[in-house]
């Protein structure tokens, strides 16, 4: 570790003593030595002093201003926007109360941050991190704050690593985490706190999240808003180390959802709805209606996975073209049905030829001619029991057949009317069934954390 007791040539020139030794913090030759009440000031160690077990750790009040709208593009994976940060921090070895003026806070003189105890943030998971275009966005600003804190703020334009999973497209929500942290210490030593836990440490300034058009067009989100967690973590040797993760929930448009593409999807469906109304006896008409509304709903599909990244992963849209591709072809069935249903009764409609009793051989064909073993008749011209019993149970089964068969059978007609009933109960049925297992728990929740979502860690 560099001490601090180092050379200083440039204040050697400064004092004119050009063959002695100057050291930092002598005042016979550093002019910012009156800033340090501490003769042996390292600015390699945070400013609490820990001369036992019970020193109480530097505190870092962290802070985010979010100063343009997020962009996201799923191709890459990344959450880029642009913001300040700032975080402040109390150095009990420096006396800078000579610099505050007032309630106003007032910059540090030029040469003197370099030489002070400040946090080394580090965040992640960032691919990119870039200061503005500016100049005076290139270095760190420090201020002193009334009650002698230092302040830094910096702009930078973060672009962050976040996964962008699809699965729940069109109802999907996304979370992306920012993670800092100090890497210089633990929290024996510093420790990292959001400004305040009633007021919000962010700041946006726009409600919107665009994806970037010329990668990527799936549509526009709104923020659900900006989450500061606050992270513990165990590091060797039974340390711990405070993390701050700065979490955005972002959710997309009701009115998108319901534009595009959920709402064209249901036209294809209505389309083969309307040969119900049509008469079953004329087919063309109906299998033009059920083709068209194929070519639709595949035209609307193939749209989709032409405009979305090629994850070859199902989608919550997927499931659903599926469930308007059943009801379409199960509208085809229907007609099949009823063409068979149809050539059924025609062929029940030709009634077989009645047989006709020959007379026998030497009568003559005026005469008729009964034959008591043939119908159980008696000499005196009754029909005896035997042949009763026998004729009723040869047209028992014939007439039980024909009456299940009256009232089982429904004509073209009637199959239509009841399938303009069945098919939007069944349809709506599928809906409310594919809203609750995609929708529901996105839509309704509140609660980031719980949110059914995969984030970046």
């Amino acid at each position: 570790m560099q001490a601090a007791s180092t050379l200083c040539g440039a204040a050697n020139a400064v004092s004119g003593a050009g063959n002695g030794s100057c050291y930092l913090l002598d005042p016979a030759c550093d002019q910012h030595a009156h800033f340090f009440t501490d003769v042996h000031y390292n600015r390699y160690r945070p400013p609490s002093v820990y001369r036992d077990a019970e020193g109480e750790p530097t505190v870092v009040y962290f802070q985010l201003f979010i100063q343009s709208a997020f962009d996201v593009c799923p191709v890459k994976q990344e959450l880029t926007f642009a913001s300040q940060m700032e975080y402040s921090w109390l150095d009990v070895r420096l006396n800078l109360s000579l610099l505050v003026d007032g309630q106003r806070t007032a910059p540090l003189p030029e040469g003197l941050p370099d030489r002070l105890w400040r946090p080394r943030l580090a965040f992640s998971p960032v691919t990119k991190l870039n200061p503005l275009d500016s100049q005076a966005d290139q270095h760190l600003r420090f201020r002193v704050a009334p009650d002698n804190r230092i302040v830094a703020n910096r702009r930078l334009k973060f672009a962050v690593c976040c996964y962008i999973d699809f699965i729940y497209y069109p109802f999907d929500v996304h979370v992306c985490d920012l993670s800092i942290v100090n890497v210089d210490s633990d929290d024996h030593q510093s420790i990292l706190r959001w400004i305040g836990d009633e007021q919000s440490p962010f700041r946006v300034s726009e409600k919107s999240i665009h994806f970037d058009a010329s990668e990527f067009g799936e549509g526009t989100f709104n923020f659900l808003g900006l989450l500061p967690l606050f992270v513990v973590d165990d590091l060797p040797g039974g340390r711990r180390r405070t993390r701050l993760v700065v979490r955005a929930a972002f959710r997309r448009q009701l009115l998108a959802v319901l534009i595009d593409p959920l709402g064209p999807s249901l036209f294809p469906v209505l389309l083969s709805w309307i040969g119900f109304w049509l008469d079953p006896r004329r087919p063309v008409p109906r299998a033009a209606l059920m083709a068209l509304s194929f070519v639709i709903l595949e035209h609307q599909q193939v749209s989709h996975f032409a405009s979305r990244a090629q994850d070859h992963q199902l989608r919550s849209i997927d499931v659903w073209y599926l469930v308007c591709r059943c009801f379409i072809i199960a509208a085809l069935l229907q007609y099949v049905l009823i063409l068979h249903t149809a050539g059924n009764s025609r062929d029940a409609a030709i009634a077989p030829p009645t047989a006709t009793a020959s007379p026998p051989r030497g009568a003559s064909s005026g005469v008729v001619v009964f034959s008591p073993s043939a119908t159980g008749a008696t000499a005196g011209g009754c029909i005896s029991p035997a042949g009763k019993l026998a004729a009723s149970s040869e047209a028992s089964p014939v007439a039980a057949a024909a009456g299940l068969a009256r009232v089982v059978r429904l004509s073209p007609r009637e199959i239509d009317d009841a399938c303009k009933t069945l098919f939007p109960l069944a349809f709506l049925l599928a809906s409310l069934l594919y809203v609750g297992a995609f929708a529901g728990p996105l839509v309704t929740s509140k609660d980031f954390a719980k949110l059914p979502v995969r984030s970046a860690e």
